[in-house]
């Protein structure tokens, strides 16, 4: 809630033992070996140290201090040397089968 999070992706070949006798290969999202293609997508939150501050309306100081006490990135004192934070927190994973023009197609 600070600052736009992270967004990556990549092509990935996935195999998901449980359900791979039951898939059919198509060639295409199913491969000869079962393994599924898709996109994973990863979205992790960033903090922008600043607007963190201001938001929270406590100084920008402390919430440095704070941060660098919990987790030990003592560099989080020094506004020069950052600015950001990506918090381990967690993010979310997206994965993506198929034709991806789908997506904004409403007539599939």
């Amino acid at each position: 809630w600070a600052d736009r999070p992270t967004i990556s992706a990549t092509v990935a070949s996935m195999e998901i033992p449980e359900i791979m006798p039951n898939l059919h290969v198509d060639n295409h999202i199913v491969n000869p070996d079962r393994s599924i293609n898709c996109i994973k997508v990863a979205i992790d939150p960033v903090w922008y140290i600043p607007r963190v501050a201001a938001r929270l309306n406590i100084p920008e100081p402390a919430l440095r201090d704070s941060l660098a006490k919990w987790t030990h990135l003592d560099d989080l004192r020094d506004p020069h040397k950052t600015q950001v934070l990506l918090p381990a927190i967690g993010g979310t994973t997206v994965y993506l089968f198929g034709d991806l023009t789908a997506i904004t197609d409403p007539d599939r």
